[in-house]
């Protein structure tokens, strides 16, 4: 499926750095992937969720002997998966000291709590973990608030394998500024939220009040070896 099937972009010129698109999968891919996920008790971090899942934690191992794992993960090494949203963010490429559309892209290297890596060459690199968030998500972790991703991020994109069944709160939130809410967005499984990172592109998680199961979903990137906004 074409990745930028059934785009569904926000509406007001503020939120441009954010669109949402569903189904981000074809939705028996979705089903497999979703089917193949680990309990959430194997996640052995607690960095941006209750428990994190980082791509190379022997659990997530595990799961990328999947085929769907397998050619999914393997797909965020592309310039094919990234190439629609780098287009779709084209506009905002003044920002950048370089086009990223001319940079290769390498393998997952970030370390579990996201520190770049020292690069002396230019290129740029994906990342993903799986993060189950439960009662107090948005609030202790999850970003602890409004806030933009780490200045290496320049795609961020939120892929939900729950949705708001049984949870109160837990919504994505896009903000015009530190202070002012501008949408609230509800989840669904196979929604993804994709975002360029600018100095501008606020947003935060609607603290979870109450949860039957987990808030389930993968975080994925793609990130710059050195530093390419201007300002940030």
């Amino acid at each position: 499926m074409s990745a930028r099937a059934d785009l569904l972009p926000f509406s007001s010129s503020a939120d441009g750095l954010f669109y949402a698109q569903h189904p981000f999968r074809d939705p028996n891919e979705f089903a497999a992937l979703k089917a193949e996920l680990p309990d959430f008790t194997t996640a052995p971090h607690f960095f941006r969720s209750d428990r994190d899942l980082h791509y190379w934690d022997p659990s997530f191992v595990e799961m990328r002997k999947s085929s769907v794992w397998k050619n999914f993960c393997g797909s965020l090494s592309t310039k094919e998966f990234w190439s629609p949203y780098l287009e779709h963010f084209s506009g905002y490429f003044g920002e950048l000291k370089c086009d990223p559309r001319e940079l290769q892209i390498d393998s997952f290297v970030e370390d579990p709590i996201g520190r770049r890596p020292e690069a002396t060459n230019l290129y740029l690199y994906p990342r993903i973990d799986i993060g189950y968030g439960g009662v107090g998500y948005g609030l202790h972790n999850g970003g602890r608030g409004v806030h933009i991703d780490r200045p290496q991020r320049l795609i961020s994109i939120m892929f939900y394998f729950t949705g708001q069944d049984g949870m109160e709160g837990g919504e994505f939130e896009i903000y015009r500024d530190p202070h002012s809410l501008l949408k609230r967005i509800p989840l669904q499984e196979n929604l993804a939220i994709i975002s360029f990172q600018t100095k501008d592109a606020w947003h935060a998680v609607n603290p979870v009040r109450s949860i039957k199961y987990k808030r389930v979903a993968a975080y994925i990137a793609l990130s710059s070896s050195q530093m390419l906004w201007r300002e940030r």
